[in-house]
């Protein structure tokens, strides 16, 4: 192994050949019930993941011993959402079938030849460090938190928090989150709004999005839907198909008021994402210490488009399910739209309460 930086700045960095790494197999046994399979699962990749340890991605394998007319298993990969964005996670799906498929015909994995997310990260911290509170970006953030207050915006419909009594005194405390799961639109559908989109100069991504603006015309009123947008830093070619953490982060303020037709709307959400998406490519941790703000995002909204992730059009075939773990907070609202080949679906976590 070799140190590239020093133990100085807090970290450590350790890199070794990929000749020299090794899988271990541990054995869990037979457990009894599917809800037993969870709970080790889940407790597993909640001990064993971490942003700061090796290794921060983990596989299991629950075999069938059930069915005996056709040996099967489910695969499970686990890792830490601070180091691999959902896009990264996606493209495990179609390398690890390669690998297998590989292993079973002798043939060549045939996998992508990638760039170093580690130099992109260097290259992401240079570019912050040049970065005053003049820069432009940092100057669109400060506007846009302190027209909340010096906060992210929060979800723009009541949302009550828990108060529970501890001895004698009323506290808030935060709940497991709720989440949901669904389609919204079948792939023609999605093809026909990708059409009516298109004919108008606009993305269904702005389709999308002018959707959610309407509802909140209906259910808030005239100020504008405000959200945290994350988006792609894949700008490179070498890091289409690269591992790594490649989001940025817009503010996101899509003004509805008098849009009357959906065309109108399409062409202020299509503004309002023009006007900001060169701000993703600024380290957002880096102008939240220039404006002195530890705020975290409440409410946020993405959208992807997954239809070009190699073998997409195998995954409902391979019955592949893209899981999140727990989380705790009474005010963040998380929603994921994501187009695939089955159609445009949503997901999302929000209070239990």
């Amino acid at each position: 192994m070799a140190t590239d930086e020093t133990a100085a700045q807090g970290f450590v960095r350790y890199t070794c050949r990929a000749e020299d790494m090794q899988i271990e197999a541990r054995r869990v046994g037979h457990l009894r019930s599917g809800i037993r399979v969870f709970q080790h699962l889940s407790d597993y990749f909640a001990t064993r993941l971490s942003p700061t340890e090796w290794p921060h991605c983990l596989m299991a394998t629950v075999s069938d011993t059930v069915s005996t007319d056709r040996p099967s298993f489910l695969l499970v990969f686990g890792a830490d959402h601070s180091v691999m964005d959902a896009y990264s996670m996606m493209l495990a799906i179609s390398e690890i079938q390669r690998i297998y498929r590989s292993v079973l015909t002798g043939a060549g994995a045939e996998l992508p030849d990638v760039g170093s997310y580690i130099e992109f990260g260097a290259d992401d911290r240079a570019m912050g460090v040049t970065m005053t509170v003049d820069h432009p970006a940092v100057q669109h953030w400060g506007r846009y938190l302190r027209s909340g207050g010096g906060r992210f915006p929060a979800f723009p419909l009541p949302i009550a928090p828990r108060v529970t009594e501890v001895a004698g005194t009323f506290q808030e405390s935060a709940l497991h989150q709720s989440s949901l799961s669904s389609w919204v639109l079948t792939a023609p559908q999605a093809e026909r709004l990708q059409s009516r989109s298109r004919a108008a100069g606009h993305s269904t991504q702005s389709a999308v999005f002018a959707a959610l603006a309407a509802t909140h015309q209906v259910l808030v009123g005239a100020q504008p839907l405000r959200c945290a947008m994350p988006v792609h830093t894949r700008y490179a070619p070498e890091h289409t198909h690269a591992m790594g953490w490649y989001v940025g982060l817009l503010p996101l303020e899509i003004d509805h008021t008098e849009a009357d037709t959906f065309n109108e709307l399409l062409a202020r959400t299509t503004a309002a994402i023009d006007s900001t998406k060169s701000l993703a490519r600024y380290p957002f941790p880096r102008i939240a210490s220039l404006l002195g703000s530890t705020e975290m995002p409440r409410f946020v909204v993405s959208y992807v488009d997954v239809r070009f992730v190699p073998d997409a059009e195998q995954w409902q075939q391979w019955g592949v399910r893209p899981l999140r773990s727990s989380e705790l907070s009474d005010d963040e609202v998380y929603l994921w739209i994501a187009r695939s080949t089955g159609g445009i679906a949503v997901s999302a976590r929000f209070p239990s309460n």
